[in-house]
């Protein structure tokens, strides 16, 4: 019984319009596409409150406690560790949720802010391009688009960078041991403990290798020769990509029926002979209605 053969759907069509394929760009897309996921990946990998480790004075205006040896910064938030008698050290328990600053408005200074913003653009610069390269797995991207999305993560790597300017803000280098005189501007006399300092911690290294990351897939992207995309045999019009489908049912069904009829002592080379006979039949008629096709338009 021989089977029914519809037509594409709207959906096929519109999947063949927009070239819709894995990879038309060839496999060379996942080296920066791996890059730049993995960069913004690292990028948002902190938990808002271990941006950096602050040691110094600045420690007892933030604990009230001069006993405190460190306490780990974050962009809106911060953690106290605990004095763990059992090992006799202090130590984060890391479970714990992150305290919001209580005096925020006079810990935010300049650098402070810049960072905050810098860090919000490369979550979108990163992210947008990102995306944009995820979708280049199916579609085809334009040399101009290309290039876009590599400059989308330069863009990225350079606010990872210039946000590390947030280690310029006040409270690394004060040696203030209170809110009060931090807020007038007061510096206090040098202490036993010196000048307060911040260094990197997991946010922070995180980002340094969210930047490596970024850098290398925009030289990836902009230094690389735009990957053109593979070429794609597709039907010229509706009527002939159904001939197409048709003729495919056709080559099967006589190949499930070859076995019958070589019983009944119909060789199978003819059954095979006779699909091939249509495939060429079908592929002149092709030729010949594009050759005229191509006639029409140059009269």
């Amino acid at each position: 019984m021989a089977k029914r053969v519809t037509q594409p759907s709207s959906l096929a069509q519109l999947l063949e319009y927009y070239n819709c394929r894995i990879m038309p760009h060839g496999a060379i897309i996942l080296v920066p596409l791996t890059l730049t996921t993995l960069g913004w990946a690292a990028s948002i990998a902190h938990d808002g409150c271990d941006y950096a480790r602050l040691k110094g004075p600045a420690v007892a205006m933030l604990t009230g406690s001069s006993d405190v040896p460190f306490v780990d910064l974050g962009f809106t938030a911060h953690r106290i560790p605990e004095f763990y008698p059992a090992d006799n050290a202090w130590m984060v328990a890391y479970s714990d949720e992150c305290r919001p600053y209580e005096y925020f408005n006079v810990l935010e200074d300049q650098a402070w802010i810049a960072a905050e913003w810098l860090n919000f653009l490369l979550v979108v610069f990163g992210g947008a391009s990102m995306m944009y390269m995820w979708v280049a797995m199916c579609l085809v991207l334009r040399p101009g688009y290309w290039r876009c999305v590599g400059l989308g993560v330069a863009v990225a790597c350079l606010c990872q960078l210039f946000s590390f300017i947030w280690f310029h803000t006040e409270i690394c280098h004060t040696n203030n041991t209170n809110m009060r005189d931090f807020e007038n501007g007061v510096q206090a006399e040098e202490s036993e403990h010196g000048q307060s300092s911040c260094s990197l911690f997991f946010g922070s290294r995180c980002a340094v290798a969210s930047s490596c990351l970024y850098l290398m897939s925009s030289l990836v992207i902009l230094l690389r020769e735009y990957p053109p995309p593979q070429p794609k045999l597709i039907a010229q019009d509706e009527m002939e990509k159904w001939r197409w489908f048709s003729l495919l049912e056709m080559r099967r069904e006589l190949l499930d029926e070859a076995p019958v009829f070589q019983s009944q002592g119909v060789p199978l080379a003819i059954w095979i002979l006779i699909g091939q006979l249509g495939t060429w039949l079908f592929r002149g008629s092709t030729t010949h209605r594009q050759s005229h096709k191509n006639n029409t338009d140059r009269h």
